[in-house]
């Protein structure tokens, strides 16, 4: 079945009917065969029987008077015969009476051959016998032999002509076949090249002809119909398609010009901007009136929001344009986490609300993504929830899954705020979108950071959702698959067995006595909270016996004295939580040998850092940055060996870099352009370099690509110097073209303090 499926319809229909024929030829052939010998048997029979009965005639008297003579002279007659061969008369006692044999070779047949059966066939011998009766008395028996050769010849003639009319008959059927399937295969076969030909040349314009009204014509009418109605739909999808590539191109071109008005307009709008809040920046560093200090904060800090503002609506016209994309590396949760709530502290400080982080124990330290947009999304969320957040708290909570050999991480970003109505949750994600208009008015903002969060989060092929109950708060979460690294860095083991110890958790504000405990919990150190002082004091008179294993961590809230300092045992280590915002540090500092000071938000791993150093008996200092201060006045680190070269055009920004760097001690060389830059590296060596993107006469890729030519240029010295790209102007392509020209890293405008110390730190030291 197989091979007769692989066959073309032409062979099919040939082997059809050659099959068909020759089965037909052959049974017809077999059934003549049958009856011919079936009919002949018959005849032989009938005949045998004739000349048995008329010997048995002549044989009687003979039998009776035993005269054998007699016997055999009757029997001459059968000399005539051809057929017969021999002709055998055995008496009543079953012996020859008397025989005619034409061919001496024959055996004499037995009686005993004829015992069951009147009749046999033997080689080519036919033995017939029959009794000779006379009166219904039992003479004797006679008994013929047939020669069979005249039937075999004749059955050999027969056969012979059956396979010459089969053969025939076969030959006349394949050429008919052959012939005649042109008139089923031809139109099908046209057909079949028909489509094929539209198949690979798409010309729906060719059409296949009929030739006859039967079934296969009706087919190659509705193949026809089907091409005419495919060509029509071909023609308008093309129309079609001509209309929609000129809206594409349209849309690109509106799309990038989109692209390129709101770069160009972030630049235009940074380059002031950088002006604005450079100088807001250095104006708080000074001593001044705090009335003009809270200002110069007001105007920083609108300054910082107009440029996040900026941000995110680069960000979205990249994501619109599929222009984002993701760098991927070693980035430590725990460090990350940090540094967000660090940026965030002085807004939570500011609303007196608790912001904590908890990292569960399941969480690995070193996990492989683009920190950058991790970062991103973590500050948008947190911000959100301290922006909707009145009084409380305000939790990021980390934890980890292991599926399919990755660590599916859930941040989940937990606040105590106002809440979102459930028909609102729907529209959260979307752009220019708030839950609420009258949010928009009360709380600000463009409505675009959740959208830049769906869109980060989803490009990093993860998911973000929110659940929240109006008047209680929300909790906004995503997820991410990432692998677990082994980190570059060494890790240093905790020689302090921190299960066997118990530490004393005594706070005025319940949201900072919970996160704590939370963070104990994942830490697994033992703990127990109190809710004043007084309780604390007496659990510790009871358990005097594990005075070397407490460490208390006080955050009171209220006035202390140092009569109550004075009733805490003086074995205890202290760990106070903003001790300079009721003035009890000194006393606590005079009372007890071990007092360690951390300053909120609290950091799951700042608290770790703290019990971990007061276990290990260490010299403790300050941990973490203290709260901000409007009057404090900074110092700063100094680098006042190096020499630094800054190239921009705009006058302002000059003013502003020099200033920010000469608080590092560092009296930077000015170039106006690319070619000023380019004239003072050849004179001076530089070990640091800050060149402006956009400058007449020479801009500075430009510029870097002649400073790496001159440096490849020089054998004898083999020093890089490394150049920091300045930059209104931070889509991914202007970065990534700053890489390939060969600038180290860059620093976008407006140029932070921070980030500045950063490059100094990294590339001056």
């Amino acid at each position: 079945m197989k091979l007769f499926n692989s066959l073309s319809l032409k062979n099919k229909i040939v082997a059809i009917v050659f099959v068909t024929t020759l089965t037909i030829t052959s049974l017809t052939c077999i059934v003549l065969a049958y009856f011919e010998i079936a009919e002949y048997k018959d005849n032989l029979t009938t005949r045998t029987d004739s000349l048995a009965k008329i010997a048995s005639f002549y044989s009687k008297s003979a039998l009776e008077f035993n005269d054998k003579k007699a016997a055999t002279n009757g029997l001459e007659a059968f000399k005539l015969e051809k057929s017969i061969i021999s002709v055998s008369i055995f008496n009543q006692s079953g012996k020859l009476f008397s025989e005619l044999k034409k061919n001496n070779l024959i055996d004499t047949p037995s009686l005993e051959s004829f015992e069951l059966e009147k009749s046999y066939f033997s080689k080519n011998v036919y033995y017939y016998s029959d009794k000779i009766t006379d009166k219904e008395e039992v003479l004797g028996t006679i008994i013929i032999a047939v020669d069979l050769s005249d039937l075999y010849r004749s059955i050999s003639i027969f056969g012979l002509a059956c396979l010459l009319i089969i053969i025939g008959s076969s030959i006349l059927a394949y050429i008919l076949a052959v012939n005649l399937q042109r008139i089923i295969t031809q139109p099908i076969l046209n057909l079949v090249k028909t489509s094929k030909i539209v198949s690979e040349t798409n010309n729906y314009s060719i059409r296949s002809v009929k030739k006859a009204n039967d079934e296969i014509g009706q087919l190659v009418e509705s193949f026809n119909k089907m091409l005419e109605r495919i060509e029509l739909r071909e023609s308008e999808l093309k129309e079609q398609s001509a209309e929609l590539e000129i809206a594409l191109d349209h849309s690109k071109q509106a799309s990038q010009a989109k692209s390129s008005f709101l770069a160009t307009m972030s630049h235009e709008i940074r380059t002031p901007l950088n002006g604005i809040l450079g100088s807001l920046h250095l104006i708080c560093n000074f001593e001044l009136p705090n009335r003009v200090l809270e200002l110069a904060n007001i105007a920083k800090e609108s300054c910082q929001g107009l440029n996040s503002i900026i941000s995110d609506v680069l960000d979205l016209s990249k994501i619109e344009a599929g222009k984002m994309t993701l760098e991927e590396n070693e980035v430590s949760i725990s460090s990350l986490t940090a540094q967000v709530i660090e940026i965030l502290k002085i807004r939570s400080q500011e609303k007196n609300i608790v912001l904590s982080c908890i990292i569960s124990k399941k969480v690995p330290n070193y996990i492989k993504v683009d920190e950058t947009r991790l970062r991103q999304v973590l500050l948008n969320l947190t911000g959100n929830a301290l922006k909707f957040t009145a009084n409380g708290c305000v939790k990021l909570i980390i934890s980890s899954t292991f599926v399919n050999n990755k660590h599916k991480i859930l941040f989940e970003i937990v606040d105590t705020g106002v809440g979102i109505e459930e028909d609102k949750i729907k529209n959260l994600f979307q752009s220019f979108s708030q839950a609420d208009s009258s949010i928009t008015r009360k709380y600000g903002g463009t409505g675009l950071g959740l959208s830049i969060c769906k869109e980060i989060v989803e490009l990093m092929n993860g998911e973000i959702g929110v659940k929240s109950i109006p008047g209680e708060g929300s909790t906004f979460w995503f997820t991410l698959s990432l692998e677990e690294i082994e980190s570059k860095q060494e890790l240093v083991e905790n020689p302090i067995d921190l299960s066997l110890t118990t530490t004393l958790v005594c706070v005025g504000n319940h949201y900072l006595s919970d996160c704590i405990g939370s963070q104990f919990d994942e830490l697994e150190i033992q703990h127990k909270i109190f809710n004043n002082l007084d309780s604390l004091i007496d659990s510790c008179l009871e358990e005097e016996k594990f005075q070397r294993e407490r460490i208390v961590i006080l955050y009171l809230g209220i006035k202390i004295d140092a009569a109550t300092i004075e009733k805490i045992p003086k074995y205890l280590n202290i760990v106070l939580i903003d001790p300079e915002t009721l003035d009890y540090e000194d006393l606590f500092k005079s009372s007890f040998p071990n007092v360690l000071s951390i300053y909120s938000p609290i950091h799951q791993s700042k608290l770790f850092d703290s019990v971990v150093d007061l276990y290990a008996s260490k010299k403790p200092e300050i941990i973490s940055s203290k709260k901000t201060e409007i009057k404090s006045k900074v110092n700063f680190k100094s680098f006042s060996h190096a020499r630094v070269l800054v190239a921009d055009d705009n006058k302002i920004n000059r003013i502003i870099a020099t200033q920010m760097l000469n608080q590092y001690g560092i009296k930077p060389d000015l170039a106006n352009d690319g070619i000023e830059a380019l004239n003072l590296f050849k004179e001076k060596e530089y070990d640091l370099v800050f060149m402006d993107l956009h400058m007449p006469e020479m801009d500075g890729l430009r510029s870097t690509e002649l400073i790496r030519e001159i440096e490849r240029e020089n054998v004898s010295n083999k020093k890089i110097t490394p150049i920091v790209a300045l930059t209104a102007d931070v889509t991914t392509e202007i970065i990534q073209q700053c890489k390939n020209i060969g600038m180290t890293n860059y620093l976008s405008k407006p140029m932070e303090p921070a980030k500045l110390l950063e490059m100094l730190e990294e590339y001056l030291n």
